[in-house]
């Protein structure tokens, strides 16, 4: 049987990209996600084995395939039933969005219709047309079960004369595995699909062979794999009981892909694919700080968060994780800064009450624009989707600070490798990005400080923070210390941290008691604070009291002390020799400690 020539075809130029040098070109697939992985499409007249177990999405994705390459590129498509009938085929296409009834070409081609002068007077070429191998074959007089040579040529050549007729670029054959029951031994199998290939080849046109396989290897009878320019397997199974779709691309001769495997979703809108975030260890590194918005604490990390790290804090249920990430955003906030929280385990309704419990208002900022909040469940997305929300809200938002609450959250429902796969990737973009970010991870025990090394998150992190209760004469405490700061000086020392109205504060140290990183502690001297208090009642007097809790709420540092000093002096409410013998006592007592 002579091939039909056809005519040119309605092809846009951008269809066809020249990415490896002369000779070599690739074809997009029309569909976002996949021509991410691909890095740019699927080689120019290439043979690609689509492989994976029944319901793994094989036909969804090439009939998504074949109506983008339509829609998008105005390209041919024809869709090769040997499993179903071509009205249920079309039924199905329909009833995804991409199903246009106008994209829609011809469902009854027979052997027969190649004998008129003229196929394209008879048939209109554009749109995806569907056709029935088996009907075909009937025509053909093939009609045994077992096939051999001349009749495998005789189907080959008859899909040539119609790919060639309708001008098609886009071939699926649904299912080369159908197919093999029919051939009588692995040679035919080969030769079948070396064929068609390379005789569809000729017309320009790429193929999708769809094969059904087990959850090991990517084809029934193992030999499809070796003569196809490409593999792409499809699987799914259960991960702590979430249904995970994942693609993995394991061949492509010829052109640079993403091996990873990759999650994707299945809907009336046909497979959506959650692309890696790839990265790079290339970033730049700032000089310039962030206000933390807790009063006494940029005085512990040197002056406040460097620009572009990515902070851990770490701590037990209630020591305050959430907070200082609130109080950091606060502090953007005020200076008109874009943040962004992403909660995984609070409601935007919950976040903004424990907001407006601490003076924050957090429902002005987010009508005006300036911050937005971002609260779903982490089994709600793969790990992939949730990078994308994230991604996309940084990139349209112009978020300068983000903080995530919290990483425990993420470890109860996916794996500690999953978890350090996504917060690597993350960090990475953020740093690229120059994005401040301030982690959370819960701690297990009541005193804290045993889940950096979950994940080794601790790696990752610039600046460590860990919150935690201390036990003194059997009253609990807060306690903040700074346990890592990367190319920056800090204070070492464990501090008290009380709450306030405004958030919570730093306040003094826990001098004069043992044990303190243990959670119980002993007394072996009067702390600071305790003589601090003291000297503020012998030289104050009753007042003293009221004094000195207010400024224990800004903080007990030296340098807050000594400017109240001051300004008791400079009001008359005390004398000069008495604000020179003050100032001098509580100097004292910072040295001696």
């Amino acid at each position: 049987m002579s091939s039909i020539k056809s005519d040119s075809t309605d092809q846009k130029e951008s269809s066809v990209l020249n990415i490896s040098g002369p000779g070599f070109e690739i074809r997009p697939t029309g569909i976002a996600g996949l021509d991410q992985i691909l890095h740019g499409g699927l080689p120019f007249n290439a043979t690609v084995l689509l492989a994976g177990n029944s319901g793994a999405g094989k036909t969804i994705l090439a009939t998504q395939w074949l109506f983008a390459g339509f829609e998008k590129y105005k390209e041919t498509g024809i869709y090769i039933c040997l499993t179903e009938t071509t009205n249920k085929a079309i039924r199905n296409a329909k009833r995804m969005s991409f199903g246009k009834q106008e994209s829609i070409g011809i469902s009854d081609i027979r052997a027969t219709s190649l004998k008129k002068e003229n196929f394209k007077d008879y048939y209109n070429p554009n749109g995806v047309h569907f056709i029935d191998l088996r009907q075909i074959m009937a025509d053909l007089k093939i009609e045994h079960k077992d096939l051999d040579r001349a009749e495998i040529r005789k189907i080959s050549d008859f899909l040539l004369d119609v790919v060639m007729a309708l001008g098609a670029k886009r071939v699926v054959f649904d299912s080369i595995t159908a197919m093999g029951y029919r051939l009588k031994d692995k040679d035919l199998i080969r030769d079948f699909v070396f064929n068609l290939g390379f005789r569809l080849g000729t017309a320009e046109a790429s193929v999708l062979l769809t094969s059904e396989v087990s959850d090991a290897g990517y084809s029934i009878f193992g030999v499809e794999e070796f003569i196809a320019d490409g593999i792409t397997k499809l699987s799914y199974g259960r991960e702590k009981k979430e249904l995970e779709r994942k693609l993995e691309v394991v061949k492509m001769r010829g052109m640079h892909y993403d091996s990873h495997p990759v999650y994707f979703r299945i809907s009336n809108e046909g497979v959506t694919l959650s692309p890696r975030l790839t990265r790079e260890l290339v970033y730049e590194v700032s000089g310039n700080r962030l206000a933390t918005g807790v009063a006494g604490f940029d005085e512990m990390n040197g002056g406040g968060y460097v620009e572009g790290s990515t902070i851990l804090v770490t701590g037990a249920s209630g020591s305050g994780k959430t907070i200082l990430g609130l109080q950091f955003l606060q502090a953007g906030l005020e200076k008109g800064e874009k943040c962004l929280l992403v909660s995984f385990e609070e409601s935007r309704d919950q976040i903004l009450q424990s907001a407006a419990g601490f003076g924050l208002d957090f429902i002005t900022h987010e009508k005006n624009g300036n911050l937005k909040i971002i609260a779903v469940y982490p089994e709600a997305k793969y790990l992939d989707e949730h990078i994308d929300a994230i991604k996309n809200s940084i990139e349209t938002f112009g978020v300068k600070r983000f903080v995530l609450d919290s990483l425990s959250t993420i470890h109860n429902v996916f794996s500690e490798e999953d978890l350090y796969d996504f917060s690597t990737r993350l960090v990475g973009y953020l740093k690229e990005r120059r994005v401040t970010s301030l982690m959370t991870s819960a701690s297990s025990s009541l005193m804290g400080g045993d889940t950096i090394s979950e994940a080794a998150l601790s790696t990752l992190a610039d600046e460590i923070i860990m919150l935690r209760y201390v036990e003194i004469e059997s009253e609990l405490h807060h306690a903040v210390m700074i346990l890592k700061m990367r190319v920056s000086a800090h204070d070492k020392k464990m501090r008290e941290i009380i709450f306030t109205e405004h958030g919570f504060v730093v306040s003094g140290e826990f001098k004069g008691y043992e044990g303190v990183l243990q959670g119980s502690t002993r007394k072996v001297s009067a702390s600071l604070e305790e003589q601090v208090h003291g000297l503020f009642l012998e030289v104050l007097g009753p007042m003293g009291e009221q004094i000195f809790s207010e400024r224990k709420a800004q903080g007990l540092t030296y340098k807050n002390i000594s400017e109240l000093i001051k300004q008791l002096g400079d009001q008359g409410i005390i004398s000069e020799r008495r604000k020179d013998e003050f100032g001098l006592r509580v100097k004292n007592i910072f040295e001696s400690k």
